[in-house]
């Protein structure tokens, strides 16, 4: 279960399944450097993700430069 404090008290609560968990942007690069936590499957899939939006910010940037 994940919860919500408020004011000390509980404002509200959500299951979460075995395999999710909640962090913060700043933790998550850590906790994918770290042996074992995600498998090979899972790092090429957020590899490709990174990649692609890499990728397309790269063009933004590009573009945005041309415009100038």
């Amino acid at each position: 279960m994940m919860f919500t404090w408020e004011g000390g008290k509980i404002a509200s609560s959500q299951p979460i399944h075995d395999d999710q968990f909640v962090t913060s942007r700043d933790k998550l690069v850590q906790y994918m450097r770290e042996p074992r936590f995600l498998s090979l499957e899972q790092l090429l899939e957020i590899s490709e993700a990174a990649n692609q939006q890499i990728a397309t910010l790269a063009r933004l940037a590009e573009k945005q430069a041309r415009l100038r």
